[in-house]
């Protein structure tokens, strides 16, 4: 059920798709991480990953204090 919860489809900058976004992008974190894919919250959380809008990283600090390492 997890597995198929996440979004397919990045965000654009064209409008619409925001699921990565926000308060959404730190629960797609939280769900990834539930699933073993610890690599996906390192990769969102640094610049290489763009979103619309800014990212939530003191939400996501406290998600990356806990990923092994």
């Amino acid at each position: 059920m997890l597995r198929a919860f996440y979004p397919k489809y990045k965000a654009s900058l064209f409008g619409g798709y925001q699921e990565y976004e926000r308060s959404r992008g730190v629960m797609l974190c939280i769900i990834r991480c539930m699933l073993g894919d610890f690599a996906f919250v390192r990769r969102y959380k640094s610049d290489e990953y763009k979103t619309i809008c800014p990212k939530m990283t003191d939400d996501l600090d406290k998600i990356m204090a806990y990923l092994p390492r």
